[in-house]
């Protein structure tokens, strides 16, 4: 019998000294080894007050003090409404989790408080106090707080302080067109951020778990009720970046389409084939689809075999999601004959190629301008008149729609702009991912985004 309770004892001391260790352990590490086996240890936050004290008082007596984990607790008698207790309050964190103090809350009525320095003075109610020594701001870290609380009229007060303390969570800004270093990186969960947005995005989508409104007239962006780590990313109409012409050697006018390299030409007033005006961005194939004839016979683009190769052959190849952000247009054929045909694809114009010819610079183009009996093109010395049954490269040109947005990329030739068609109005039975809540107010558009999408690849 003494056998078998040596036995048991010794199994229990050496429970007792495993469990001993690993609870030490983890203290200041997250992850332990014991023989071969992973034991992770969380910490959660744990932050809380490690000492209160009266630091400074005027016309006031304290008849109790007493604090816990977040609370500050006591009783007061002040003479007067200038009267004050200054509470130093140490807040420690336990934990791995970077923390802050976010807001105070009164239990009780008839006293004001606010954070101060260590005089009493420089008080101020925006809170927001990361909890850190230096640069460690997890386990072991300690903020003093000075606490002033002086009461709304004289007399004796029950003081019942909530400390509010909260997480950090963090805020990455993705695609927004303007210079972002004095934007808040990190924010206390629960909290609220407001943003104002220069730039003036004709979108923004914000993932994350918080409410979120924007309104873009004037670009205020307001998060509230932040829950976890959020990405702001900034969606502009591609009008407002595309220039009228581009000089250069290799400017940064990329753009992907169809999943292939385009480059932006210009930016200009076209008729919509309707009559309507409308400004649109005009980009061609970066690389040829092969080399063709503009036709065998007619050099008049619309009954050309050129015209079925770019708006039948190339335009099947394109994806659905690619011809939702082009659509037909009238284009000009000619410089004296006032030609014009519609196409939902054709070919660069002479002025096209003259207002960009620092890097229009492969070997040779056939333009969509007709002459009276020949097509004209361009080949490494300039233009030239050329019969039109000569196979030469071919890049098709595309006239974007008006509400294309620009939702990620540089332009340049590894980063290109990457597009995606604008959400006009409020999206009908979207798929919750996250909880999410996204307003766009002005120009009489609303926009509610709850999915996860960051840009698509065309």
């Amino acid at each position: 019998m003494r056998k078998y309770r040596g036995k048991n004892i010794i199994y229990l001391v050496v429970l007792l000294l495993t469990l001993g260790l690993t609870i030490g352990f983890s203290a200041f590490q997250n992850e332990l080894f014991i023989n071969d086996i992973l034991l992770k240890v969380r910490l959660q936050r744990d932050v809380r007050v490690s000492e209160s004290v009266i630091s400074k008082s005027s016309g006031a007596v304290v008849n109790d003090q007493e604090y816990n984990k977040t609370k500050l607790l006591g009783n007061v008698t002040f003479d007067s409404t200038s009267s004050y207790v200054l509470y130093k309050v140490d807040l420690t964190n336990y934990g791995n989790v970077k923390s802050g103090l976010l807001n105070i809350n009164s239990n009780t009525s008839g006293i004001n408080y606010s954070i101060c320095d260590s005089n009493g003075s420089n008080c101020t109610n925006d809170l927001e106090t990361p909890i850190c020594n230096g640069s460690n701001c997890t386990l072991g870290a300690t903020k003093e707080v000075y606490v002033k609380v002086s009461p709304t009229a004289s007399g004796t007060k029950n003081i019942d302080l909530d400390l509010d303390i909260q997480p950090y969570v963090n805020i990455t800004y993705d695609n927004i067109r303007e210079n972002t270093n004095n934007f808040k990186k990190e924010v206390l969960e629960t909290s609220t951020y407001q943003i104002t947005l220069t730039s003036k995005p004709e979108e923004v989508e914000v993932s994350g778990d918080v409410t979120a409104s924007y309104n873009k007239t004037t670009g205020v962006l307001i998060l509230s009720n932040i829950q976890s780590d959020l990405t702001i990313q900034g969606k502009y109409l591609i009008n407002t970046i595309a220039e009228t012409s581009y000089t250069g050697t290799n400017p940064d006018n990329y753009v992907r389409f169809n999943n292939s390299l385009f480059r932006i030409i210009t930016k200009e007033n076209i008729d919509d084939g309707y009559g309507n005006t409308e400004l649109r961005t005009k980009i061609t194939k970066n690389d040829s689809i092969g080399e063709y004839p503009f036709d065998e016979y007619d050099n008049f683009f619309e009954f050309a075999s050129i015209y079925e190769i770019l708006n039948d052959t190339y335009y099947n190849t394109l994806s659905n999601d690619s011809k939702e952000l082009i659509e037909s247009s009238k284009w000009a054929l000619d410089e004296g004959y006032g030609s014009t045909s519609i196409a939902t694809i054709g070919l660069i114009n002479k002025n096209d190629f003259l207002n960009n010819s620092s890097w229009l610079t492969n070997e040779q183009y056939t333009l969509i301008n007709a002459d009276y009996n020949r097509v004209v093109c361009v080949i490494s010395t300039g233009l030239i008149d050329s019969e039109i049954n000569v196979s030469r490269p071919t890049y098709p040109t595309i006239y974007l729609k008006t509400n294309v947005l620009v939702v990620g990329g540089n332009g340049t030739e590894s980063n290109p702009y990457i597009l995606d068609l604008a959400s006009n109005g409020l999206q009908p039975n979207p798929t919750v991912i996250s909880r999410r809540t996204l307003t766009v107010t002005g120009s009489n558009q609303e926009l509610v985004t709850v999915s996860n999408k960051v840009g698509t690849v065309f």
